[in-house]
Protein backbone atom coordinates (compact mmCIF):
# COMPACT_ATOMS: atom_id res chain seq x y z
CA UNK A 1 0.00 0.00 0.00
CA UNK A 2 1.60 3.35 -1.23
CA UNK A 3 1.63 5.38 2.13
CA UNK A 4 0.19 8.78 1.83
CA UNK A 5 1.50 10.37 5.00
CA UNK A 6 2.52 13.51 4.51
CA UNK A 7 5.50 15.19 6.16
CA UNK A 8 5.04 15.64 10.23
CA UNK A 9 1.29 14.04 9.54
CA UNK A 10 0.95 11.50 12.95
CA UNK A 11 -1.49 9.34 11.51
CA UNK A 12 -1.69 7.07 8.46
CA UNK A 13 -4.74 8.08 6.08
CA UNK A 14 -5.88 4.36 5.57
CA UNK A 15 -5.10 4.19 9.65
CA UNK A 16 -7.36 7.17 9.77
CA UNK A 17 -10.09 5.84 7.64
CA UNK A 18 -10.52 2.54 9.10
CA UNK A 19 -11.08 4.09 12.78
CA UNK A 20 -13.62 6.52 10.75
CA UNK A 21 -15.45 3.79 9.39
CA UNK A 22 -15.32 1.68 12.57
CA UNK A 23 -17.10 4.86 14.78
CA UNK A 24 -19.71 4.96 12.37
CA UNK A 25 -20.30 1.92 11.14
CA UNK A 26 -23.08 0.79 14.03
CA UNK A 27 -25.57 4.01 13.27
CA UNK A 28 -28.27 3.34 11.42
CA UNK A 29 -31.58 5.71 10.42
CA UNK A 30 -34.95 5.78 12.88
CA UNK A 31 -37.44 3.81 11.02
CA UNK A 32 -39.13 6.93 10.78
CA UNK A 33 -36.66 9.15 9.87
CA UNK A 34 -38.02 10.21 6.01
CA UNK A 35 -41.38 10.28 7.12
CA UNK A 36 -40.11 12.63 9.82
CA UNK A 37 -38.29 14.84 7.11
CA UNK A 38 -41.22 14.70 4.63
CA UNK A 39 -43.75 16.49 7.70
CA UNK A 40 -41.16 19.05 7.92
CA UNK A 41 -40.98 20.15 4.20
CA UNK A 42 -43.53 22.50 4.67
CA UNK A 43 -42.40 24.07 8.29
CA UNK A 44 -38.78 24.54 6.38
CA UNK A 45 -40.89 26.34 3.11
CA UNK A 46 -42.37 28.70 5.65
CA UNK A 47 -39.04 29.45 7.03
CA UNK A 48 -37.84 30.57 3.70
CA UNK A 49 -40.87 32.51 3.03
CA UNK A 50 -40.41 34.43 6.06
CA UNK A 51 -36.86 35.18 5.32
CA UNK A 52 -37.55 36.51 1.97
CA UNK A 53 -40.26 38.55 2.85
CA UNK A 54 -37.86 40.16 6.17
CA UNK A 55 -35.67 40.53 3.42
CA UNK A 56 -38.20 42.25 1.45
CA UNK A 57 -39.70 44.70 4.22
CA UNK A 58 -35.74 45.76 5.13
CA UNK A 59 -34.85 46.66 1.64
CA UNK A 60 -37.97 48.82 1.69
CA UNK A 61 -37.22 50.39 4.84
CA UNK A 62 -34.17 51.06 4.12
CA UNK A 63 -35.06 53.00 0.47
CA UNK A 64 -37.17 54.96 2.75
CA UNK A 65 -34.66 55.85 5.18
CA UNK A 66 -32.60 57.08 2.34
CA UNK A 67 -35.35 59.80 1.57
CA UNK A 68 -35.81 60.87 4.72
CA UNK A 69 -32.32 61.52 4.92
CA UNK A 70 -32.54 63.41 1.87
CA UNK A 71 -35.14 65.91 2.95
CA UNK A 72 -33.46 66.05 6.50
CA UNK A 73 -29.87 66.93 4.68
CA UNK A 74 -31.68 69.70 2.71
CA UNK A 75 -33.63 71.54 5.67
CA UNK A 76 -29.84 71.30 7.93
CA UNK A 77 -28.32 72.92 4.77
CA UNK A 78 -31.38 75.85 4.93
CA UNK A 79 -30.85 76.26 8.37
CA UNK A 80 -26.79 76.59 8.03
CA UNK A 81 -27.22 79.20 5.24
CA UNK A 82 -29.72 81.20 7.83
CA UNK A 83 -26.89 81.04 10.69
CA UNK A 84 -24.31 81.79 8.26
CA UNK A 85 -26.31 85.15 7.95
CA UNK A 86 -27.76 86.51 11.33
CA UNK A 87 -28.98 90.28 9.82
CA UNK A 88 -31.25 88.32 7.49
CA UNK A 89 -33.66 89.23 9.60
CA UNK A 90 -33.17 92.85 10.08
CA UNK A 91 -33.15 93.38 5.79
CA UNK A 92 -36.19 91.69 5.90
CA UNK A 93 -37.66 94.32 7.44
CA UNK A 94 -35.71 97.03 5.14
CA UNK A 95 -32.67 97.57 8.40
CA UNK A 96 -28.93 97.23 6.72
CA UNK A 97 -26.77 94.22 7.69
CA UNK A 98 -25.03 96.80 9.63
CA UNK A 99 -27.44 98.47 11.92
CA UNK A 100 -27.39 101.74 9.71
CA UNK A 101 -29.84 103.49 8.21
CA UNK A 102 -29.52 105.95 5.54
CA UNK A 103 -32.11 108.18 5.12
CA UNK A 104 -35.05 108.93 7.32
CA UNK A 105 -34.44 107.97 10.68
CA UNK A 106 -38.17 108.55 11.91
CA UNK A 107 -39.21 105.26 12.21
CA UNK A 108 -36.44 103.62 13.39
CA UNK A 109 -35.48 105.40 16.48
CA UNK A 110 -33.21 103.09 17.95
CA UNK A 111 -30.37 103.31 14.97
CA UNK A 112 -28.22 105.89 14.35
CA UNK A 113 -28.14 107.51 10.83
CA UNK A 114 -24.93 107.05 8.46
CA UNK A 115 -23.45 108.51 5.16
CA UNK A 116 -24.76 107.23 2.08
CA UNK A 117 -21.63 105.31 0.89
CA UNK A 118 -20.65 106.52 -2.90
CA UNK A 119 -21.81 104.93 -5.69
CA UNK A 120 -19.28 101.60 -6.42
CA UNK A 121 -17.08 102.14 -2.70
CA UNK A 122 -17.42 98.77 -0.75
CA UNK A 123 -18.89 99.45 3.08
CA UNK A 124 -16.43 98.92 5.57
CA UNK A 125 -16.15 95.43 6.97
CA UNK A 126 -18.67 93.93 4.34
CA UNK A 127 -17.43 91.45 1.56
CA UNK A 128 -17.46 93.06 -2.14
CA UNK A 129 -17.79 89.34 -3.23
CA UNK A 130 -20.96 88.16 -2.60
CA UNK A 131 -24.31 91.17 -2.17
CA UNK A 132 -26.47 90.51 1.06
CA UNK A 133 -29.27 88.09 0.84
CA UNK A 134 -32.43 90.58 0.95
CA UNK A 135 -35.90 88.77 1.81
CA UNK A 136 -38.71 90.59 0.69
CA UNK A 137 -41.50 92.09 3.03
CA UNK A 138 -44.33 89.98 3.28
CA UNK A 139 -47.43 90.90 1.01
CA UNK A 140 -50.42 92.89 2.98
CA UNK A 141 -52.33 92.28 0.12
CA UNK A 142 -55.75 90.86 1.09
CA UNK A 143 -57.26 88.16 -0.77
CA UNK A 144 -60.79 87.91 -1.49
CA UNK A 145 -62.81 85.27 -0.21
CA UNK A 146 -65.02 83.21 -2.59
CA UNK A 147 -68.43 82.14 -1.65
CA UNK A 148 -68.28 78.16 -1.73
CA UNK A 149 -70.66 76.86 -4.89
CA UNK A 150 -74.10 75.75 -4.12
CA UNK A 151 -73.36 71.96 -4.16
CA UNK A 152 -77.29 70.97 -3.03
CA UNK A 153 -78.10 68.75 -5.69
CA UNK A 154 -82.36 69.13 -7.80
CA UNK A 155 -83.81 66.42 -7.60
CA UNK A 156 -85.00 64.57 -10.59
CA UNK A 157 -88.27 64.02 -11.68
CA UNK A 158 -88.96 60.47 -13.04
CA UNK A 159 -90.47 60.78 -16.34
CA UNK A 160 -94.36 61.00 -17.10
CA UNK A 161 -96.11 57.90 -17.26
CA UNK A 162 -97.45 56.34 -20.98
CA UNK A 163 -99.99 54.97 -22.11
CA UNK A 164 -98.25 51.81 -22.28
CA UNK A 165 -96.83 52.02 -18.89
CA UNK A 166 -99.93 52.34 -17.07
CA UNK A 167 -102.05 49.12 -17.14
CA UNK A 168 -105.93 49.13 -15.82
CA UNK A 169 -106.29 46.91 -13.08
CA UNK A 170 -109.78 46.40 -13.06
CA UNK A 171 -111.03 47.26 -9.94
CA UNK A 172 -112.39 50.21 -11.13
CA UNK A 173 -116.29 50.77 -10.65
CA UNK A 174 -118.77 52.86 -11.75
CA UNK A 175 -122.06 53.89 -9.09
CA UNK A 176 -124.87 55.71 -10.93
CA UNK A 177 -127.73 57.08 -8.81
CA UNK A 178 -131.33 54.81 -9.63
CA UNK A 179 -132.44 57.51 -11.57
CA UNK A 180 -129.19 58.67 -13.42
CA UNK A 181 -128.69 62.32 -12.45
CA UNK A 182 -125.17 61.47 -10.60
CA UNK A 183 -122.66 58.90 -10.12
CA UNK A 184 -119.09 58.50 -9.03
CA UNK A 185 -116.76 56.45 -10.00
CA UNK A 186 -112.90 55.80 -9.81
CA UNK A 187 -110.60 53.98 -12.38
CA UNK A 188 -107.07 51.97 -11.03
CA UNK A 189 -104.12 51.60 -12.87
CA UNK A 190 -100.31 49.91 -11.88
CA UNK A 191 -96.97 51.17 -13.12
CA UNK A 192 -95.72 47.98 -15.48
CA UNK A 193 -92.67 49.86 -16.10
CA UNK A 194 -88.92 48.87 -14.52
CA UNK A 195 -88.19 52.43 -13.54
CA UNK A 196 -90.77 55.46 -11.67
CA UNK A 197 -93.05 57.34 -13.45
CA UNK A 198 -95.06 60.35 -12.59
CA UNK A 199 -98.89 61.25 -13.09
CA UNK A 200 -101.02 64.79 -13.28
CA UNK A 201 -98.68 67.69 -12.52
CA UNK A 202 -98.69 69.88 -15.27
CA UNK A 203 -100.43 66.95 -17.46
CA UNK A 204 -103.15 67.81 -15.49
CA UNK A 205 -105.70 64.74 -14.66
CA UNK A 206 -106.70 62.28 -16.43
CA UNK A 207 -108.98 62.76 -19.93
CA UNK A 208 -112.32 61.66 -19.73
CA UNK A 209 -114.73 61.74 -21.95
CA UNK A 210 -118.31 60.28 -22.32
CA UNK A 211 -119.36 58.59 -25.87
CA UNK A 212 -122.67 57.12 -27.47
CA UNK A 213 -121.79 54.10 -28.77
CA UNK A 214 -125.16 54.22 -31.03
CA UNK A 215 -123.98 57.47 -32.57
CA UNK A 216 -120.52 56.86 -32.13
CA UNK A 217 -120.17 60.60 -31.07
CA UNK A 218 -119.10 62.35 -27.78
CA UNK A 219 -121.69 63.09 -25.39
CA UNK A 220 -120.99 66.65 -24.45
CA UNK A 221 -120.79 67.62 -20.85
CA UNK A 222 -119.77 70.59 -19.34
CA UNK A 223 -115.82 70.27 -17.30
CA UNK A 224 -116.26 70.66 -13.78
CA UNK A 225 -113.13 70.27 -11.36
CA UNK A 226 -112.30 68.26 -8.68
CA UNK A 227 -114.40 70.12 -6.34
CA UNK A 228 -118.25 70.50 -5.59
CA UNK A 229 -118.69 67.17 -7.38
CA UNK A 230 -121.48 64.67 -5.80
CA UNK A 231 -121.13 63.39 -2.62
CA UNK A 232 -118.62 60.27 -1.81
CA UNK A 233 -116.19 62.09 -4.36
CA UNK A 234 -112.89 62.78 -3.48
CA UNK A 235 -111.49 66.35 -2.84
CA UNK A 236 -107.85 66.17 -4.52
CA UNK A 237 -106.08 68.42 -6.71
CA UNK A 238 -105.86 68.10 -10.31
CA UNK A 239 -102.36 69.71 -10.66
CA UNK A 240 -101.12 67.29 -8.02
CA UNK A 241 -97.59 65.32 -9.14
CA UNK A 242 -97.80 61.52 -7.93
CA UNK A 243 -94.43 59.71 -8.57
CA UNK A 244 -95.42 55.41 -9.08
CA UNK A 245 -92.80 53.31 -8.41
CA UNK A 246 -92.99 50.24 -10.09
CA UNK A 247 -96.02 47.84 -9.43
CA UNK A 248 -97.43 51.08 -8.03
CA UNK A 249 -100.87 51.60 -8.29
CA UNK A 250 -102.78 54.70 -8.59
CA UNK A 251 -105.94 55.83 -8.74
CA UNK A 252 -108.70 58.77 -9.90
CA UNK A 253 -112.55 59.22 -9.08
CA UNK A 254 -114.62 61.45 -11.19
CA UNK A 255 -118.29 61.66 -11.12
CA UNK A 256 -121.30 63.32 -13.03
CA UNK A 257 -124.50 65.84 -11.81
CA UNK A 258 -127.25 65.98 -14.25
CA UNK A 259 -128.22 69.19 -16.06
CA UNK A 260 -131.98 69.89 -15.75
CA UNK A 261 -134.43 71.99 -17.98
CA UNK A 262 -136.57 74.66 -16.44
CA UNK A 263 -139.30 71.84 -15.31
CA UNK A 264 -136.48 70.23 -12.82
CA UNK A 265 -136.23 67.12 -15.26
CA UNK A 266 -132.96 65.93 -16.86
CA UNK A 267 -132.45 67.14 -20.52
CA UNK A 268 -130.83 63.52 -21.58
CA UNK A 269 -129.99 60.41 -19.86
CA UNK A 270 -129.78 57.02 -20.85
CA UNK A 271 -132.75 54.31 -20.57
CA UNK A 272 -132.31 51.22 -18.35
CA UNK A 273 -133.14 48.01 -19.64
CA UNK A 274 -136.75 47.01 -18.95
CA UNK A 275 -139.32 44.55 -19.84
CA UNK A 276 -140.46 46.92 -23.16
CA UNK A 277 -137.43 48.52 -23.84
CA UNK A 278 -134.33 47.88 -25.03
CA UNK A 279 -131.08 49.03 -22.42
CA UNK A 280 -129.09 51.77 -23.78
CA UNK A 281 -126.02 53.19 -22.05
CA UNK A 282 -122.79 55.27 -22.59
CA UNK A 283 -119.47 54.74 -22.50
CA UNK A 284 -116.48 56.32 -20.65
CA UNK A 285 -113.08 56.56 -21.90
CA UNK A 286 -109.99 57.59 -20.42
CA UNK A 287 -106.99 58.75 -21.97
CA UNK A 288 -103.46 60.24 -20.23
CA UNK A 289 -103.71 63.38 -22.96
CA UNK A 290 -105.73 64.46 -25.30
CA UNK A 291 -104.51 62.43 -28.55
CA UNK A 292 -103.06 59.31 -26.74
CA UNK A 293 -104.55 56.25 -26.84
CA UNK A 294 -107.71 55.17 -24.33
CA UNK A 295 -106.39 52.68 -21.64
CA UNK A 296 -110.03 52.72 -19.92
CA UNK A 297 -113.80 52.00 -20.98
CA UNK A 298 -116.62 51.00 -18.90
CA UNK A 299 -120.10 51.02 -20.07
CA UNK A 300 -122.63 53.31 -17.88
CA UNK A 301 -126.22 53.52 -17.27
CA UNK A 302 -128.57 55.01 -16.37
CA UNK A 303 -126.28 58.33 -16.72
CA UNK A 304 -127.90 61.76 -17.02
CA UNK A 305 -125.97 64.65 -19.62
CA UNK A 306 -124.30 67.46 -17.12
CA UNK A 307 -121.04 68.55 -15.40
CA UNK A 308 -118.46 65.91 -15.54
CA UNK A 309 -116.21 66.05 -11.88
CA UNK A 310 -112.37 64.81 -12.54
CA UNK A 311 -110.01 64.45 -9.51
CA UNK A 312 -106.37 64.26 -9.41
CA UNK A 313 -104.53 61.31 -9.10
CA UNK A 314 -103.20 59.81 -5.99
CA UNK A 315 -102.05 56.33 -4.74
CA UNK A 316 -104.15 53.59 -4.19
CA UNK A 317 -102.80 53.51 0.08
CA UNK A 318 -102.57 57.02 0.41
CA UNK A 319 -106.11 58.61 2.16
CA UNK A 320 -108.04 60.52 -0.65
CA UNK A 321 -110.02 63.36 0.52
CA UNK A 322 -106.25 65.41 0.64
CA UNK A 323 -105.72 68.75 -0.53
Amino acid sequence: MTDRSEPGTPFDPDELRRRLNEAVGGIAPAPDALERLRRGVPRRRRMRRAAAVGTGLCVLTLGALGVLNTGLLDKSRESIVRLADPAGSQQGRGIPRDGEIHGDTSQYPNHHQAASPRPGAARPGASGTLPPLVHPAPSATLVPSVPAPDVTATPVQPQPCTSGELLDTGAGEVNPQPDGKSGVGFFEYRNSGQQPCSVGGARGPAKVTVVDPASGSEVPFQPGGSTGGPQGMADVPQDRLVVVPPSGEVRFQFGWTAATDQSGAPERCTQPQTEKTQATSWTVQVRLSPGDPTISSRDVSPMCQGTLYVSGFYLKDQQQNTG
